[in-house]
């Protein structure tokens, strides 16, 4: 599907643009000690289960992966695995943004790499 073909999202920029800092600065975190680091953005229409359009975001990296340890909290706030520099908040505020937009986040993640996926709700005439 073409870029042109995506429907449009209705979101707060300024916040979002700090989801997308935020995921794009934890994944290269996670890469510093990959050979060939490779950072993905992939954007696709999917439907939630009452069929509404949806895009998601998906952003990869070929990184560590995150510890099972922290999976479960890992949107928690002050959760961290960079104890040196990180203060545990990125991916609390980030899943902060992403729902005060009506979108929902969520991750996989195995050794070799992690996937966050951004679902945002279309926009539709009349909102």
């Amino acid at each position: 599907m073409a870029e042109s073909e995506l429907p449009r999202v209705k979101l707060d920029q300024r916040s979002f643009e700090r989801v997308i800092t935020n995921l794009f600065g934890n994944a290269l975190e996670a890469m510093q000690k990959t050979e060939n680091p490779c950072l993905g953005v992939k954007i696709s229409l999917c439907s939630d289960s009452t069929e509404h359009q949806q895009i998601q975001i998906a952003i990869s990296d070929n990184g560590s992966g995150i510890p099972e340890d922290m999976k479960p909290m890992l949107f928690t706030s002050f959760v961290t695995s960079n104890k040196a520099t990180g203060t545990g908040l990125g991916l609390a505020i980030t899943k902060r943004i992403v729902t005060a937009n009506r979108g929902s986040i969520s991750f996989e993640s195995v050794p070799g790499g992690t996937v966050f996926f951004i679902k945002l709700p279309a926009y539709e005439e009349g909102e």
